[in-house]
């Protein structure tokens, strides 16, 4: 592999099984200091020797790795699951981009408590993936434990909060300016299919979270529906849907000339996210303004993006 010092590899080449050698070679001089064009022997034991051989790709081996009878049934379910992978990744990307987009469109005052406690949450969480039980550890002790510096604070954490404090704002005006509502027999379908997500009971999801939390969950779900479904680029052509990877792919190519932008957006005020109008109005000022400016990258998107995974 010439992964080695030069020269080392080399006199491997030939050793059997349990043989031990002295290999003697020379430092390169670019090699670590006190190093550096020095002699230098190793004392090598082979131990083993190993070497990949591959399966022939045949019906017997599909019978092996699967449930199908023939290697053609097999590639066609790879390639069907593979497809279905990247159709929900672009979805995904999509959606998550308008809902960007429109929430950079929103005019509203973030309360600092609100954001610090997204920024503790984020931390748990991130604690939480590690096995950390961290809901009664204090937010500067999970920090010095999870070694988060000033950098990644002020670079990926505080920005996915900020972004997603402003999401949950402008879900939450559209929500009651669009008077969303969920039925009980939806509601009991959506509790369930979280509950399965968590691989855990309905009613042990709604003891631990509440049923009034979880509804409101699904509500914003379906308010950011209706960014989706609404949005239009700056021409006022109707974008497709998020079952569309190629538009959301194109959409990622083509900005800020094709820019997407949600159809619901909030107009300037003064008074935050409770004056947000309702979702089917453009908010076109906001539009012309930007629509030459490309969409700046942020470093929350893609926590963002693994939030709404998890939340859904």
């Amino acid at each position: 592999s010439n992964a080695f010092v030069p020269g080392f590899e080399e006199q491997v080449v030939g050793m059997k099984i349990g043989e031990e050698k002295d290999i003697n070679v020379t430092f390169p001089e670019n090699y670590v200091e006190n190093l550096a064009g020095k002699d230098v022997v190793f004392k090598v034991k082979l131990n083993s020797i190993t070497m990949a051989e591959y399966p022939e790709l045949d019906d017997d081996f599909a019978k092996d790795v699967s449930e199908f009878e023939t290697m053609e049934e097999y590639k066609a379910d790879l390639s069907k699951k593979m497809l279905e992978s990247a159709e929900a990744e672009a979805a995904n990307r999509y959606r998550s981009n308008l809902m960007k987009l429109a929430s950079d469109n929103m005019t509203v005052d973030l309360p600092d408590i609100m954001i610090e406690d997204k920024v503790t949450e984020l931390i748990r969480n991130y604690a939480g993936n590690f096995g950390v039980k961290a809901n009664d550890i204090p937010r500067e002790k999970l920090i010095e434990m999870l070694g988060i510096d000033e950098d990644s604070m002020n670079l990926t954490i505080r920005p996915a909060a900020v972004h997603q404090v402003r999401v949950d704002l402008m879900l939450a005006a559209i929500v009651k300016a669009e008077n969303v509502e969920v039925s009980d027999e939806d509601g009991d379908a959506y509790i369930a299919k979280v509950a399965t997500g968590y691989n855990a009971k309905p009613e042990d999801l709604i003891n631990y979270f509440g049923r009034d939390f979880i509804l409101n969950e699904y509500k914003k779900e379906k308010a950011a529906d209706l960014i989706v479904d609404t949005a239009k680029d700056v021409k006022g052509k109707k974008m497709p849907g998020a079952d569309a990877p190629e538009a959301a792919e194109k959409a990622d190519e083509e900005k800020p000339a094709k820019k997407p932008a949600a159809k619901k957006t909030a107009k300037k005020t003064d008074d935050g996210a409770e004056k947000v109008p309702a979702a089917r109005k453009t908010a076109r000022k906001a539009e012309e303004s930007d629509e030459e400016k490309p969409a700046k990258k942020s470093a929350a998107k893609k926590t963002a993006a693994n939030a709404e995974d998890k939340a859904e």
